[in-house]
């Protein structure tokens, strides 16, 4: 069966089920989303009773637990379903019962496989037996999609992700996004599970950190305070999300300069338009200067002390400065931040942009490299124009070594709302999954979202990125068929079709509020400009 027939018949597609299964043998397979690995329809279904509870059992942790309370909550919510959740502690264990079901599966095809599982559904109930906690939680999840009404579709489940990172962006940096919004996308999106968020936590419009021992953030009326921060990171983690944050390490630092005037050299400006001020496009940190590496540990040392980071995105890319220079930062940041990291009893992994300079030798084992495109354009199988500038050819090289993260834009400019077409951007995510699917180096992929916030606009690409991180196409779909897919999967989630006024974000573009595709008004004041401001930057920056 071809891959890409996913989701045609989505809308629909329960009204072929019959008390002895689907009609159509692949007809169950493509209503999910993601498309599981393996799944064969059953004889029969199981019809939810009053009795009906599900049982959970785990190692009794917060997480291990959630997998019962989220499937309920979604149930009652999508279903009217008032299923009592009994938990039951066992550290071996990681299983979940909606019933009584007899038969139990074996978890021999997903060993190994942290974030898989495997589900079965039959007249007397159903079972999902995972390897963790995660795992548990993505069955719950793929459950919650085959309940119509009272009866749930008889089938048997093996699953597992192609891809080990599987994201998308919120750019605080350029357009804040408030803490309830971003919890309601975290929602959204762990339902399909996507597995991290990267949080970009400035630019150069953008301090959207209120730090407590240093002054960023505290011009920005809507920065998130480290508090803040601490229960982002906390509520993604309990949705199976983790929290990478983006800390620019020497570009992009034109809004640090309100601060910290004499620590950032602007090099290009614009205006755009009257009363705007001149808004820096190009603007770095001074490189192995003591005063950058010193402001840089205390933001380390806050984030550090505000979760679990195994990963840590460095930016390090688009700096008009020689390769040299950036180079011989890079290489003294890395022993610096991960000894800070050490005072927390945390090891991350690092991610730089792939313009970025080269990853220092003995450090090659933890950098991962992070390759970008924006959503409107083509990537010629990695060898485009864009892309070699990225230095992409080395890292397609079959004897490459070097990690890689693929970044799939959705963005097309730097104008308010130019949001790159759907068609295109699923597309390139498209493109991107099947990219890296036959290189065990590619490690994942991020739906990248640039320079605004509204980030529903964005949750048809987040779902496009979900279903071809976890299950690679063979093929870039046919475009109409998939957005009705993915409309119809978003329907059903009430923080999706119908999100409360008090979980949203005016929306933001570049540092200003705006009004449709006008500019309106600043959201923080802009530092003063110098001498160098002004001079033109280069094309394609992010």
């Amino acid at each position: 069966m071809n891959r890409m027939i996913s989701g045609i018949l989505l809308a629909g597609v329960l009204v072929a089920m019959t008390a002895t299964g689907f009609a159509e043998s692949n007809g169950l397979l493509d209503s999910l989303l993601p498309q599981p690995q393996k799944c064969e329809p059953g004889k029969a279904s199981f019809t939810i009773s009053d009795k009906t509870k599900i049982i959970v059992v785990s190692d009794g942790s917060a997480k291990g637990e959630f997998a019962g309370t989220r499937l309920a909550d979604l149930l009652k919510e999508q279903h009217g379903l008032e299923l009592e959740v009994n938990q039951k502690k066992d550290a071996a264990a990681f299983e979940l019962y909606l019933g009584n079901p007899s038969e139990k599966p074996s978890l021999e095809s997903v060993e190994g496989k942290d974030e898989g599982y495997v589900l079965a559904v039959g007249a007397k109930g159903a079972v999902v037996r995972a390897n963790t906690a995660q795992g548990l939680f993505h069955g719950a999840m793929t459950l919650r999609q085959l309940v119509d009404g009272k009866s749930v579709a008889g089938c048997t489940i093996t699953d597992y992700p192609r891809y080990e990172l599987r994201g998308f962006m919120v750019d605080s940096g350029r357009a804040p996004a408030r803490l309830a919004h971003i919890k309601r996308i975290i929602r959204i999106n762990s339902a399909f599970k996507l597995n991290f968020m990267l949080f970009r936590e400035s630019d150069n419009e953008l301090n959207a950190v209120k730090y407590d021992n240093n002054p960023l953030g505290s011009k920005n009326p809507e920065a998130l305070t480290m508090a803040e921060v601490k229960e982002m990171v906390e509520y993604a983690a309990l949705h199976g999300i983790q929290v990478i944050p983006e800390i620019e390490a020497l570009g992009h630092a034109g809004a640090r300069r309100m601060h910290y005037h004499d620590l950032v050299l602007a090099t290009a400006g614009k205006s755009y338009g009257k009363g705007f001020g001149t808004h820096y496009t190009r603007a770095h940190l001074l490189p192995s200067d003591e005063r950058s590496f010193a402001l840089l540990e205390s933001v380390y040392d806050e984030w550090f002390a505000a979760g679990e980071f195994p990963y840590v995105h460095l930016g390090m890319d688009e700096i008009n400065m020689p390769a040299e220079q950036q180079a011989e930062h890079l290489a003294k940041l890395i022993p610096r931040l991960l000894a800070v990291a050490a005072k927390y009893n945390q090891q991350p992994k690092l991610i730089v942009w792939s313009d970025a300079p080269a990853t220092p030798e003995e450090y090659k084992d933890i950098v991962i490299r992070c390759p970008w495109s924006y959503g409107n354009r083509a990537l010629e199988g990695g060898k485009s124009k864009h892309l070699k500038h990225q230095k992409m050819e080395s890292l397609l090289a079959p004897d490459c070594t070097e990690k890689v993260l693929m970044g799939a834009g959705s963005s097309a400019s730097h104008g308010p709302m130019s949001k790159a077409s759907y068609e295109k951007a699923f597309r390139n995510l498209a493109e991107w999954s099947m990219l890296g699917n036959e290189r065990d180096h590619f490690l994942g992929l991020i739906s990248c979202v640039w320079h605004g916030n509204m980030l529903d606009k964005w949750l048809p690409d987040f779902l496009v990125a979900a279903d071809v991180s976890w299950n690679p196409p063979t093929e870039v779909a046919e475009y109409e068929p998939q957005m009705k897919a993915v409309q119809s999967k978003l329907a059903e989630l009430k923080d999706a079709a119908n999100p409360a006024s008090d979980e949203t974000t005016p929306p933001a573009w570049h540092g200003m509020w705006i009004q449709g595709r006008e500019w309106d008004r600043l959201i923080a004041p802009l530092p003063e400009p110098n001498k160098r401001q002004g001079k033109k930057g280069k094309k394609g920056k992010k």
